[in-house]
C-alpha cells in the first residue's frame, strides 16, 4: 500500500519541492499542511505517504462502522425515523438554494443525539485513550504505573454506567438532545457538553483532552449527511424483524458490526 501511494503522491512532492508558494496561492490541503510541518528529513515520498495512509485509513473503517452501528439502530427503531427525517428536512429547507453548510448541521440536534447514542451502545471499542507510560506514574491512591505500561480508558463500559447516564442499557435517541434542552433551560444558553463530538469524563470515544481525535467533526457531518440523506429518500427497516436488532461482535478490543446482516430501504414515494 505504501509503494502504490508514493507512486500516486509522487508528482504532489515533487510539485512542493520545486514550487515556492506564497501564503496567498498555497494549496490549503492536508497533503499542503503535512508538508508544512515535516522537516527536511521527512519530506520522502515513503514518510509523507505513510502519513497520508495513517490518516485516511483509519477514517475510512471508523466511520464506515459508526454508519453501519447507526443504521441498524435507525432499522430496528423506526419511531426515530420520521423524528430524523422532520429535522433534516427543516434545516435543509431553512439553507439558502438547500445547499448545507457547517452551521446547518449544527442546527440537526435530534440526528446529533441519535448517533450520540448509537456510538455510546456500540461504539468502535471498548476503550479508547490508549497511551503507553513513558515514566513510572504514582497516582494518588497509591497505584503504581510502571515506565512503558500500556494503559486505556474503559469508554464502552463508562457509557454504560448507571452513574453517568440514567437507564444505560436502554436505547433512548433523544437522550443527549433532551439534555440539551435540560442545559439551556436551567443556563439560557446554548451548550456543546452533550454534542457528538463533544469528549469529556463520560464520553472518551474519540479520546480525550488536546489528543482527541481531530477529524470527529468531520466525521460527524458525514454521518448526518448519510443518515439524513437516507432517511428523506428511503423508508429503512430490518431484513428480518423477527432476529432485532443485529447483534455486535467483539474481537481483542474492537466491536464490529454484523457484516452478514442487511437492512431494506425502499424508495419512498412522496419523494
Amino acid at each position: 500500500m505504501k509503494a502504490r501511494m508514493s507512486e500516486i503522491l509522487a508528482p504532489e512532492f515533487e510539485k512542493r519541492r520545486k514550487a515556492n508558494f506564497s501564503e496567498s496561492n498555497k494549496p490549503n490541503t492536508m497533503l499542503q499542511w503535512v508538508w508544512d510541518d515535516s522537516t527536511e528529513k521527512d519530506r520522502t515520498d515513503e514518510h509523507q505517504s505513510m502519513i497520508q495512509i495513517l490518516a485516511t485509513v483509519p477514517s475510512t473503517y471508523t466511520v464506515a462502522f459508526a454508519a453501519t452501528q447507526a443504521l441498524f439502530d435507525l432499522a430496528a427503531r423506526p419511531e426515530y425515523i420520521p423524528i430524523i427525517r422532520e429535522e433534516f428536512e427543516s434545516v435543509c429547507d431553512s439553507c439558502e438554494e438547500k445547499r448545507l453548510t457547517k452551521e446547518a448541521f449544527g442546527k440537526m440536534t435530534k440526528l446529533d443525539s441519535f448517533l450520540k447514542e448509537s456510538q455510546r451502545i456500540t461504539p468502535l471499542a471498548l476503550v479508547s485513550f490508549e497511551r503507553k507510560t513513558l515514566e513510572n506514574i504514582d497516582l494518588a491512591d497509591g497505584t503504581h504505573i510502571p515506565k512503558g505500561s500500556h494503559i486505556a480508558a474503559p469508554s464502552y463500559h463508562i457509557g454504560l454506567d448507571e452513574s453517568h447516564f440514567s437507564s444505560p442499557e436502554t436505547f433512548d435517541g433523544l437522550r443527549f438532545h433532551n439534555l440539551q434542552q435540560a442545559e439551556f433551560e436551567r443556563t439560557g444558553k446554548p451548550s456543546t457538553k452533550h454534542q457528538y463530538v463533544t469528549v469529556n469524563e463520560s464520553s472518551l470515544h474519540f479520546g480525550y483532552g488536546l489528543q482527541a481525535c481531530p477529524g470527529r467533526w468531520f466525521a460527524a457531518i458525514v454521518l448526518k449527511l448519510l443518515l439524513g440523506l437516507m432517511v428523506t429518500e428511503f423508508d429503512v427497516k430490518l431484513m428480518d424483524k423477527g432476529e432485532g436488532r443485529p447483534k455486535s461482535e467483539i474481537d481483542r478490543f474492537f466491536i464490529y458490526p454484523d457484516s452478514t446482516k442487511m437492512v431494506v430501504l425502499r424508495k419512498r414515494e412522496d419523494v
